[in-house]
């Protein structure tokens, strides 16, 4: 599960790298590592899990309510975007 997490992660810094044309580890903050984190985290354990309820519950209990997005973790995606200078990350 981590190996996947990790690979998850390494994907999608590597897809935006070159759509961005930057080096987006030297350019995010810590809010959008914990999305991209978190996005990661939901595909590469939550697909393991045989109760998606169930995972969706710990979730809210491990991360903070504030930086999960509303409804099913499965039901969103990323989009990074670099707007004047600044690296952003969204649900």
């Amino acid at each position: 599960m981590v190996v996947n997490l990790v690979r998850v992660i390494r994907m999608v810094l590597l897809y935006y790298n070159k759509l961005l044309g930057c080096e987006l580890k030297d350019e995010l903050n810590k809010k959008n590592i914990e999305r991209i984190f978190l996005w990661a985290f939901a595909w590469s354990v939550g697909a393991t899990v045989n109760s998606v309820e169930l995972f969706e519950k710990a979730m809210s209990e491990i991360f903070p309510v504030d930086q999960l997005p509303r409804g099913s973790a499965f039901n969103y995606l990323i989009t990074i975007t670099k707007l004047e200078g600044r690296v952003e990350v969204d649900y």
